[in-house]
């Protein structure tokens, strides 16, 4: 997969998460872009949304990185979190971005509450709905 180091910096596991942040911390000192992308459009926020790094997610905002950023799928941090179940992930979103837009859809149509509850993610899905999620919302599913 086409991506820069800080990318992989957010999802790193076999490591302690001390010194996987303080490779993030090294990375973002020497000039990093926080908002680069790799192949799919993703910024190092959106993995680490995807992996549920707080920690990470907060240093990248600090330098500069957009917490409202998609990628090619129009996948957001929200949609990230909650495909994994990451609920400490939407409640810092939620907080800390600047205009949270907590039904918006993917390319395909679907909210950040579809994937919590397509993957059996509760605590992820009343986050979203103590937030304000639709759920009433439903995709179109033509062919």
């Amino acid at each position: 997969m086409k991506a820069a180091p800080l990318h992989y910096a957010t999802a790193i596991e076999d490591i302690s998460a001390e010194l996987a942040l303080a490779v993030l911390h090294t990375l973002i000192k020497g000039g990093a872009i926080p908002n680069c992308r790799d192949i799919d459009d993703r910024t190092p926020i959106l993995w680490a949304a995807s992996n549920g790094n707080l920690e990470a997610m907060h240093s990248l905002k600090q330098a500069g990185g957009d917490l409202e950023a998609v990628d090619r799928d129009r996948l957001g941090v929200l949609h990230c979190a909650a495909s994994h179940g990451y609920h400490e992930t939407i409640d810092f979103f939620m907080e800390a971005a600047s205009h949270p837009a907590v039904d918006q859809r993917d390319r395909a149509g679907h909210s950040a509450l579809f994937y919590a509850v397509t993957y059996g993610h509760y605590e992820a899905a009343k986050h979203l709905l103590d937030y304000g999620a639709n759920p009433n919302h439903q995709v179109q599913r033509g062919k």
